[in-house]
């Protein structure tokens, strides 16, 4: 659940990013969150980046974003991210259950 929640919050930090200064096509906005989101996923997969890493990473991520968007002066930006982290843990849990679910009964 935490690797879900890390990489729903580092993806749409990401995309609000781009969105923040001025990069609005879907196109490329697509490729990089789907690069973005294979290379989370690979890395916590061959276990590169793990437990406390997701913490620090996430933090220092939130701080870059946090001063670049005091900047910007828009703070929406700064809500999506924690919004889609808990969106891409309840998929997580809900494909999770379903899992689980049709484990026993085949």
């Amino acid at each position: 659940m935490s690797g879900a929640a890390f990489t729903g919050f580092e993806l749409s930090l990401l995309v609000a990013g781009l969105l923040a200064i001025g990069i609005t096509a879907p196109l490329m906005i697509g490729l990089v969150g789907i690069g973005v989101m294979a290379g989370l996923v690979f890395m916590q997969w061959q276990r590169w980046i793990e437990r406390f890493d997701l913490i620090i990473l996430g933090g220092i991520s939130w701080g870059i974003a946090l001063v670049f968007v005091s900047a910007l002066r828009s703070m929406p930006y700064l809500a999506i991210p924690l919004m889609v982290a808990l969106l891409f843990v309840a998929a997580t849990a809900l494909f999770r259950l379903i899992y689980l679910l049709l484990n026993r009964l085949f």
